[in-house]
């Protein structure tokens, strides 16, 4: 799904003037380049956050649960 993101963004760089621009479209259009570009952005911009428990709200105290019954007296 990101080299079609890639290809879209080939595209407009093809259209956009300048020679430096040209030279990262072609880049997005070549499939060895476009994949090598698809891995290097994906493991550069990949966010990884780590498992484990949840944190504890500050002051270190966990909210407490109260149990009991409930009924409503309608009047």
């Amino acid at each position: 799904m990101f080299e079609g993101v890639l290809l879209f963004l080939g595209a407009l760089l093809l259209l956009t003037p300048g020679f430096i621009t040209d030279l990262i479209g072609f880049a997005c259009l070549i499939p060895v380049t476009r994949r090598a570009l698809a891995w290097w952005a994906l493991k550069r911009f990949t966010v990884v956050t780590p498992g484990g428990p949840a944190r504890k709200p500050p002051g270190g105290h966990q909210p407490r649960t109260l149990e009991g019954e409930f009924h409503r007296d309608d009047d």
